[in-house]
């Protein structure tokens, strides 16, 4: 059985990444909160909300499900995700090869990054850093790379080496906001604050229209799940209201290649670009990083990857105790990009990699990437 999770927030949430959050340390070092949450987080809350279904309890540990793993694998059970739907429509983390500047009253200038001219730098010899790639020689774009989420239709014309139009982009201020706050420490016989005990956490107030959707696949057939449930995540164990969909279908069918997506091939080479969709994480990272993700064709022409995020759980050791350990797992954050070149001959299993997994987490869903392609002549 294929389901797909929405997941709507009842509250505040908190997300934090793997920084040590202990009375006495340094006070440089705060945890940084992160949104949509990694899938380290949600898959425990759906799992737990999946054997609650089937009857377990934590005073009975006997009665977990095998079909849906234990602290080690996943079981029968494949993730993929987490996907934001705002006003029931997919949102994707654009590719860090958008470039350009808000002009104001929701308008943007945008500019394509693409592979520059081989140079020396600290990664070596005939390293192709990137470059925007703009109209005429006079121009001089101003502006970053930008971190913002596109629509079905934005990612898409993206993908096909065009520019999104300024509606179909949404920053995260819009999505989300950020409230700090708080706490102290009192002891509980005198009602006196105790010293040293006062700390300071960001929490997620999501817009009322936003949703995380997970999809969950491999749940027996006959398993019978309620429509919707409430479900606790993340810290403190703010609810969210679950909201359970059977369905053959993907939140990224919206992303599929058309049979002509390749059809501009010159001197028999193809440029295409490699995008994460959700985070991922690779064991050897500096390989990923300077080959991109094993098993893709063609040659490795540049990169664009993010600033390394920690992704932390607290992981049981056995499944029948309570002993954990706190993990902590560095990825590289959705929308990092590898540019290629390979030969047209490569072009069938290149289409075949679109939306698939890749990296040592690809069963939860981490490392899922998208095809498109990049041309690096200048536009007229």
């Amino acid at each position: 059985m294929k389901t797909i999770w929405y997941l709507r927030p009842l509250d505040t949430l908190l997300f934090r990444d793997g920084t040590s959050f202990e009375a006495g340390e340094q006070k440089t070092a705060k945890p940084q909160t992160y949104f949509p949450p990694f899938m380290s987080t949600l898959q425990g809350a759906i799992r737990i909300a999946l054997a609650s279904t089937q009857g377990w309890h934590e005073n009975a540990p006997d009665t977990w499900p095998e079909e849906i793993g234990d602290y080690i694998s996943l079981g029968q059970l494949q993730l993929k995700g987490p996907y934001l739907l705002y006003q029931g429509e997919p949102l994707f983390p654009a590719p860090l090869r958008l470039f350009g500047a808000e002009q104001g009253e929701g308008k943007w200038e945008l500019h394509r990054l693409v592979p520059g001219p081989p140079v020396e730098c600290d990664l070596g010899e005939a390293i192709c850093l990137p470059r925007i790639r703009y109209s005429s020689e006079e121009a001089n774009p101003k502006g970053d790379i930008l971190q913002v989420w596109l629509t079905a239709q934005g990612y898409r014309s993206l993908l096909q080496d065009e520019l999104p139009d300024s509606e179909d982009i949404q920053v995260s201020s819009s999505l989300w906001s950020m409230e700090q706050k708080y706490g102290i420490k009192r002891d509980l016989e005198t009602q006196v604050v105790e010293d040293k005990h006062l700390y300071r956490i960001e929490y997620i107030r999501p817009h009322p229209e936003l949703q995380i959707a997970v999809e969950v696949d491999g749940i027996p057939d006959h398993w019978e799940l309620p429509a919707t449930l409430g479900i606790p995540l993340g810290g403190e164990g703010k609810y969210v209201e679950a909201t359970i969909e059977t369905t053959a279908s993907s939140v990224t069918d919206v992303l599929q290649l058309s049979h002509d997506f390749f059809s501009q091939v010159t001197d028999g080479i193809i440029r295409f670009t490699v995008s994460l969709l959700t985070p991922g994480y690779y064991a050897d990272l500096s390989q990923v990083m300077r080959q991109g993700p094993a098993g893709i064709p063609g040659r490795l022409v540049s990169a664009l990857l993010g600033k390394l995020q920690t992704m932390a759980a607290w992981e049981s050791t056995h499944p029948q105790t309570a002993q954990k350990i706190w993990r902590q797992y560095p990825v590289l954050p959705a929308g990092s990009t590898w540019f290629y070149e390979a030969s047209a001959d490569q072009i069938g299993p290149i289409i075949q990699l679109h939306l698939t997994c890749t990296g040592e987490k690809a069963t939860y869903g981490m490392g899922q990437i998208a095809i498109g392609i990049w041309n690096d002549k200048e536009e007229t």
